[in-house]
């Protein structure tokens, strides 16, 4: 994701999950956790998409 906008990167992860695409949705989590200041709302949803990315990638669904 070529922005800044936390909510756009929790999308991305969320369509990337919904591809089945986990390890690109962890790729993208992490640098959102990474931005400074972070919303505590989009940080709730960003955990929520890590812990579904985590549960493809472990093949449970």
């Amino acid at each position: 994701a070529n922005t800044k906008d936390p909510a756009t990167f929790v999308r991305l992860a969320s369509a990337q999950n919904g591809a089945g695409k986990p390890d690109e949705a962890l790729a993208t989590i992490a640098k959102l956790m990474a931005m400074p200041d972070l919303n505590p709302v989009v940080k709730q949803f960003a955990d929520q998409e890590k812990a579904r990315a985590e549960k493809l990638k472990a093949g449970a669904k």
